[in-house]
């Protein structure tokens, strides 16, 4: 029995021996794999720091020590992670940065019950990225790695993104960008202005979605197939687009295909200009150049038709002279009278053909460079005598209300003419559009002329359908027009536009109260030159 008993005694005392030798060559494991994890973690360039479940420094590697004021290892161990962030500010700070490390030391204690990743800017100019994460038992690890370098990287290349971006933008031109299928990867805000998009709309849409789109589909495959040795070459072209603004404006671009080392098609660069002003100025110098040419013509056909219409008058004042004779008297009173009517007719026709000659030549004479004083009345005289005979024949009737007094402006006659005529025939059109056959007038136009303060105003009235509200605002926009297909080039009322501003006025659109369309134009009066009374003194 006591045999027995001594034998489970010592039985149980070696088992608690081999338990106490076992427990101690774990504790000695333990020791050597945590000895190896720490150096492993000393051997790590980033910052490794571990805290316990109450938010207490158990661990930090030597670059976390490195960079903190506790280099020793242990020197902070136990301290709260508010405790540890105070170390900074009390080793680092100076009395120029201490608040900028207060402000630092918060934000890094916020990142650190936040969790995640988060980046910070150290005072002294150090950038860190932090990585918190949750441990077994409630601890937390944070690993900070410094990425100033890449900061500064990501700085310089804003900077540069910024560059180019200005360089972009001021360059007058649209620049869009669009990858192999055709998808927009970048565009200016010239580009996204005339789409009327914003970037996030407009960045993935087919090219071939776009207002601007021109460039040639047979093109675009070509260069899509291409590959090897061929260089692709850039293809110019011209697109009408009407813009969100609603605006019909002239692009005129050139797309630049880019390849890669193998010549396949990566990217086409599209720079487009608007190149409506340059048209429209080119448009104005043939008009210009017409009317040179006219003005030739016309000086050509008033030498050649004055000579017979002269000769005509001469002879029909000839006969009436013969009439006055005694021979004459034996026709008789009654056919003495009719012939002298009807030669006093033909004279008067030919002095009127004559004058009708030489007004045409003054509508159409060269433009200058030198503006002088002229009567406006005048000018709406001759545009009625040139435009009459044709509004009749077309049963409008143009009535005219200019005062007896002169209205003197600064500019050139014959280019008021020139907006008086296409203001009136355009009048014409509008109420020729909706009318139906009728006996009598089927419209009037007016042209009245009345001062105001310093100014002449000239108002061309009709009684046709108006403007439609909608385009309103567009009427003076070149290559705008109302009219059908082939019937406008939307020319007449920009040319008109730009001739009243260069003479110092305006020139406006509306619909009058009752119907019909008003446009009136407004020039500055030239005032009378009026000179001091000189009064003789005395002797």
């Amino acid at each position: 029995m006591v045999t027995a008993l001594s034998l489970s005694v010592a039985a149980i005392v070696f088992i608690l021996l081999g338990t106490r030798a076992q427990s101690a060559r774990q504790r000695r494991a333990n020791d050597i794999a945590r000895i190896r994890l720490q150096a492993a973690l000393n051997a790590v360039p980033v910052e490794f720091v571990e805290y316990d479940k109450d938010r207490r420094l158990v661990l930090a590697n030597q670059a976390a020590r490195n960079a903190s004021p506790w280099s020793v290892p242990g020197a902070a161990s136990g301290k709260t992670i508010d405790e540890v962030m105070g170390t900074y500010v009390t080793h680092f700070a100076t009395p120029d940065t201490a608040e900028a490390w207060k402000s630092w030391a918060a934000e890094s204690v916020a990142a650190f019950h936040r969790g995640g990743v988060s980046d910070s800017l150290r005072p002294d100019g150090q950038w860190r990225r932090s990585y918190v994460s949750d441990m077994p038992g409630g601890g937390r690890v944070v690993v900070r790695a410094d990425v100033s370098e890449i900061k500064r990287h990501e700085e310089q290349l804003a900077a540069e993104t910024a560059l180019l971006r200005s360089v972009l933008e001021s360059t007058g031109a649209g620049i869009l960008m669009l990858d192999r299928e055709l998808r927009v990867v970048l565009a200016n805000q010239f580009v996204l202005d005339v789409q009327g998009m914003t970037p996030e709309q407009l960045i993935g849409r087919s090219y071939l979605d776009l207002v601007v789109a021109g460039l040639d589909r047979d093109v675009i495959l070509r260069w899509q197939n291409a590959s090897g040795a061929e260089r692709l070459a850039p293809v110019v072209f011209e697109r009408a687009s009407e813009t969100a603004a609603g605006a019909k404006r002239i692009f005129r671009s050139t797309a630049n295909p880019v390849q890669d080392a193998d010549g396949r098609l990566r990217y086409i660069v599209i720079i487009g200009v608007d190149d409506t002003e340059r048209r429209l100025a080119e448009i104005r110098l043939i008009d210009s150049a017409r009317m040179v040419n006219l003005g030739e013509m016309a000086t050509g056909m008033a030498h050649e038709i004055n000579q017979p219409l002269a000769i005509i008058r001469l002879a029909a004042e000839s006969l009436i002279e013969e009439f006055d004779t005694p021979e004459a008297a034996a026709m008789g009173p009654d056919l003495l009278e009719l012939a002298h009517g009807k030669l006093a007719r033909i004279s008067a026709q030919t002095e009127r053909a004559a004058t009708l000659v030489n007004e045409l030549r003054s509508v159409a004479r060269k433009p200058t460079d030198n503006p002088v004083p002229f009567d406006v009345n005048e000018s709406v005289r001759v545009a009625n005598n040139l435009l009459h005979e044709q509004l009749k024949a077309s049963r409008i009737y143009l009535d005219i209300d200019v005062p007896t007094a002169p209205m003197m402006a600064r500019g050139e006659t014959a280019r008021l003419q020139q907006v008086l005529i296409n203001l009136v025939l355009n009048a014409r059109d509008a109420v020729l559009e909706n009318v139906s056959a009728s006996a009598g007038p089927l419209g009037h136009i007016s042209i009245r002329v009345a001062a105001s303060g310093s100014s002449v105003r000239i108002a061309v009235e009709d009684d046709g359908p108006g403007i439609p509200e909608a385009v309103r605002g567009r009427v003076f926009e070149p290559f705008f027009t109302t009219k059908p297909t082939g019937k406008g080039t939307g020319l007449g009322l920009s040319i008109s536009y730009d001739i009243v501003k260069r003479m110092g006025g305006e020139i406006t659109a509306a619909n009058r109260p009752a119907r019909g369309a008003r446009f009136e134009v407004v020039l500055p009066l030239v005032l009378p030159l009026v000179l001091p009374l000189v009064t003789a003194g005395p002797p």
